[in-house]
């Protein structure tokens, strides 16, 4: 133990400095509790102690929590998983077929990503029903179900409201009565919104320069997708309670029959199979569960700071303490590029000594030449030319020539999307260009850039958010429209209104 102890030891001296918010680590073997530590604050404004009692939020880590509920909801006859989801949300809209509980659960149902979708209202708090009325304007969707698997949290909330309406309980109860209290987490509940009191639960950061901002999430109705509250603890004897109950854990582990898919019903498998688990982030807080399949080892670390590396604090110490061998995604800085555009989805590559960046995030180091996201991955052939996949489709890509273009062209337009329920417009800002986005309960700002013709990429200031837009033109070159691309949601299109 002491391997595992001097890794989470340097991993606090790098990353929690005195004031600063902090993490919690758990090891189990065997079923028994035999590491159980916490480090940093849990309030940076009054200097509170974070302890391994203390409850923060888990973020996608509830998603395997979701999909086992599903099955507890499936064993009492209540519901079926091949039931399409309209059969119990008929206020959905129909659009390209109706994906099923289990294909929404898989993240193989094709819908766009609500979260995607928050930069238009700043990451404000909505109120509650805005993420169904979200799917209700939708017109199309990212692939039709089953034809592709492209992670979802929009599969995860619905599938919530779906298992509500089968049972005729609140989301809420059905996790607490079938899975909390089977598995013994007392500190796990599902929390709605932020908007409550809750009692020792630690308030989460998000990092700016010179201190930290208070992480506020969106919505007032946070279900399956990630709404959970609890600790490391908790978290692992959830991954125990699998190990417990073989039957549900080989249903989980089972995922779709597409080329490449490693993510079964809420569980991602690493390294073939030789691990399993989730992580999860939410505005404020990180989180990471992991378990060794062979051995009876489970590791699970829970951050309120939503840039802390957890996941590979997890892997590291799965590692050392003789599970498989994870390797963890370093982030680094390039010294050139290439760039690639894809005209199906919108996405944006970037490839260069030996790393890689989707959509204009952060540059991870490529593993076999090979960049590896939950359900998509971006590989180097061994010709030198880039792929990018997700688990049953293959985009075309085409170079192109990174350089800033002007927008001065831009400036002005307003562009507007119903389906997002949002407008853009493009400014002048200092020495470059800001987008200005406006959607039905509040407004965001983004810098922004051209990286080729018509091309550009968005990041926000304070939170690793990209996205890229695609501008489109008529025959006589006069802007008519925008293409927006993220991880989660392709080619949603906003039009030239002004």
């Amino acid at each position: 133990m002491s391997q595992a102890e001097d890794l989470i030891d340097a991993f606090a001296d790098a990353h929690v400095p005195p004031g600063a918010p902090g993490f919690q680590v758990c090891v189990m073997q065997r079923g028994e509790i035999v590491l159980d530590q916490a480090f940093g604050l849990a309030q940076v404004e009054l200097d509170v102690q974070l302890t391994a009692d203390t409850r923060i939020p888990i973020g996608s880590v509830t998603k395997p929590m979701t999909a086992l509920a599903a099955l507890r909801a499936e064993e009492m006859g209540l519901c079926c998983l091949d039931d399409p989801i309209r059969c119990w949300l008929p206020e959905l809209p129909e659009l390209s077929g109706y994906p099923t509980l289990r294909q929404l659960l898989w993240h193989t149902g094709g819908y766009r990503d609500y979260l995607d979708c928050a930069f238009a209202d700043g990451f404000t708090l909505k109120p509650a029903g805005e993420v169904m009325a979200f799917h209700q304007r939708q017109t199309d969707v990212n692939f039709a179900p089953g034809t592709a698997q492209l992670y979802s949290n929009s599969g995860y909330y619905l599938v919530s409201l779906a298992l509500e309406a089968a049972t005729g309980t609140s989301f809420a109860e059905l996790l607490n009565t079938h899975i909390f209290q089977p598995a013994g987490m007392p500190s796990s509940e599902l929390e709605a919104n932020d908007w409550p009191v809750l009692s020792n639960l630690a308030s989460g950061y998000i990092p700016v320069e010179g201190g930290w901002r208070p992480g506020v999430n969106v919505g007032q109705d946070r279900k399956g997708d990630g709404g959970v509250i609890g600790t490391a603890s908790d978290l692992c004897r959830f991954l125990w309670h699998l190990r417990d109950h073989p039957a549900s854990l080989r249903t989980m582990l089972d995922g779709p029959n597409l080329p490449g898919s490693a993510y079964g019903l809420g569980l991602q498998q690493f390294e073939d199979g030789a691990a399993y688990g989730h992580g999860g982030n939410v505005m404020g807080a990180s989180s990471f569960a992991v378990a060794a399949r062979d051995t009876a080892l489970d590791v699970a670390v829970i951050a309120n700071n939503a840039a802390l590396p957890v996941a590979q604090l997890g892997r590291d110490l799965l590692t050392a303490l003789g599970g498989p061998d994870l390797p963890s995604p370093k982030i680094v800085n390039p010294s050139a590029t290439q760039c690639f555009v894809s005209p199906e989805h919108g996405g944006w590559l970037e490839v260069g000594d030996g790393a890689a960046s989707l959509y204009g995030g952060p540059f991870v180091n490529l593993d076999e030449d090979t960049l590896r996201a939950p359900t998509t991955l971006a590989r180097i052939l061994p010709d030198g030319e880039p792929v990018w996949e997700t688990a049953g489709l293959r985009f075309a890509l085409e170079p192109t020539q990174a350089k800033e273009w002007p927008l001065d062209d831009l400036v002005g337009l307003r562009f507007r999307s119903d389906p997002a329920d949002t407008d853009l417009s493009i400014l002048p800002d200092g020495n470059g260009f800001r987008l200005d986005s406006r959607g039905g309960w509040s407004r965001n700002r983004f810098a922004v850039r051209g990286v080729a013709r018509d091309v550009m990429i968005a990041r926000h200031g304070e939170m690793p958010f990209t996205f890229v837009l695609h501008l489109r033109r008529d025959d006589q070159g006069v802007p008519v429209g925008l293409d927006y691309a993220s991880p989660r949601t392709w080619r949603l299109p906003f039009e030239r209104v002004a």
